[in-house]
C-alpha cells in the first residue's frame, strides 16, 4: 500500500490528502466502491446530500470497519449542505448523519461544506433563492454542535465570494473545494488560499485548504505531456495529475466505482521541480477548460479571469 500523504487544517486535525469521491455513484455501486477504497487503504470519504448516495457510503464503511478492524475515528467523513437546505442547516445536517450513520448516537462528520455560494428554492429545480445570503447559510453553519461536526467549509467560492465571507465569519473555513485540475489549476486562487493573509485579522494566518474535485479533468487524461512524465515514473497518467494536486498542498477527490482504478489512484508519485514546472504548463498551452457550473441555467458563480491568472 502506498503512503498517503496527510495535510493539516487550521483547525490542527489531519486530513488525508487522497478521498475517494463519490458524486454520480448510485448507492450500490458506491457501497462497494467505498468498501474497496477502505480495504486498500483510503481513509477519506467525501460525499454530498445532493449526491443521493449517504446511505451507500455509510453501508460501506460499517462494511469496513467490521470486516477489516477499521475504527470511525481512523476515517474522514465529509458531506455538504445543498442549496434547497440553507434555510435549515441543522435540519439538513441531521439528515445527512441519519443515512450515513443511522442509529448512531454519536454519529458526527470529519467536515461539514457549504455546497454552493448560493440559495435554490425547495420548491423549483434550478431557481436561485435570493432570499438566503451565504453569509447567513454559513453564520448558521457556525452554530452546529461540535460534537456533530468537527469542522466546517465551504465548496465552490470566489477569491471575491470568500472575502465576502470572512467580511462576517466567525470561524475561518477549513477547505474551500473547488474544481482543481491540469486545464483548470487556479493558481491565484490556490495560492490566496494557502496563503493565509486575507486581510481580516480574526483569520489572517488560518490557511483555508484547498480541495480539488474533478482533479482527473473528468477523466481527460490524453495529454502527450502528462503521458510522458507517466512513463517516466513507470506509474499511470492519474497517479501523476493526483501527485501534482497533492504537491500544490491541495486535497485531491479521484471518483471512481471500478476497484481496480481505486487502487490504482491511491499511488503517490514524488514529482520533481521539472515534472511539476512541466504540468503547470499544461494550461497556459491548451487553454483553460472547466467542466462544472451553472451556466445552463444563466448563473455565473465562478471568476475564472481572476482566479486563474
Amino acid at each position: 500500500m502506498s503512503h498517503i500523504p496527510s495535510l493539516t487544517l487550521n483547525t490542527g486535525a489531519k486530513i488525508p490528502a487522497i478521498a475517494l469521491g463519490t458524486w454520480e455513484s448510485p448507492v450500490k455501486e458506491v457501497e462497494n466502491a467505498v468498501y474497496d477504497a477502505l480495504k486498500f487503504g483510503y481513509r477519506h470519504i467525501d460525499t454530498a446530500a445532493v449526491y443521493a448516495n449517504e446511505e451507500g457510503v455509510g453501508a460501506g464503511i460499517r462494511r469496513a470497519m467490521v470486516d477489516f478492524g477499521i475504527k470511525r475515528s481512523e476515517i474522514f467523513v465529509t458531506t455538504k449542505l445543498w442549496c434547497k437546505d440553507f434555510h435549515a442547516v441543522e435540519n439538513g445536517l441531521y439528515t445527512s448523519l441519519a443515512k450515513v450513520f443511522p442509529g448512531e448516537k454519536e454519529a458526527y462528520f470529519d467536515l461539514y461544506l457549504m455546497h454552493w455560494p448560493f440559495s435554490m428554492r425547495s420548491d423549483l429545480p434550478a431557481t436561485v433563492d435570493p432570499s438566503i445570503s451565504f453569509n447567513e447559510v454559513y453564520a448558521a453553519m457556525e452554530k452546529l454542535p461540535t460534537d456533530r461536526v468537527k469542522a466546517i467549509g465551504v465548496s465552490n467560492f470566489t477569491i471575491k465570494n470568500l472575502k465576502t465571507l470572512l467580511s462576517t465569519a466567525k470561524i475561518t473555513p477549513a477547505v474551500n473545494q473547488v474544481e482543481l485540475h491540469t486545464t483548470l489549476p487556479q493558481p491565484k486562487l490556490v495560492e490566496f488560499l494557502l496563503s493565509g493573509k486575507y486581510g481580516f485579522p480574526n483569520h489572517d494566518g488560518k490557511i483555508i485548504l484547498p480541495e480539488a474535485y474533478s482533479p482527473m479533468a473528468r477523466g481527460n487524461l490524453s495529454d502527450p505531456t502528462i503521458q510522458k512524465i507517466a512513463d517516466s515514473h513507470k506509474c499511470s497518467p492519474a497517479n501523476i495529475v493526483l501527485s501534482w494536486g497533492i504537491q500544490r498542498k491541495c486535497v485531491v477527490l479521484p471518483k471512481s466505482v471500478h476497484s481496480n482504478r481505486i487502487k490504482d489512484n491511491l499511488k503517490y508519485i514524488e514529482l520533481t521541480k521539472e515534472d511539476v514546472a512541466t504540468i503547470d504548463g499544461i494550461a497556459k498551452n491548451s487553454g483553460l477548460k472547466r467542466y462544472c457550473s451553472w451556466s445552463n441555467i444563466g448563473l455565473d458563480v465562478f471568476d475564472d479571469n481572476a482566479d486563474s491568472k
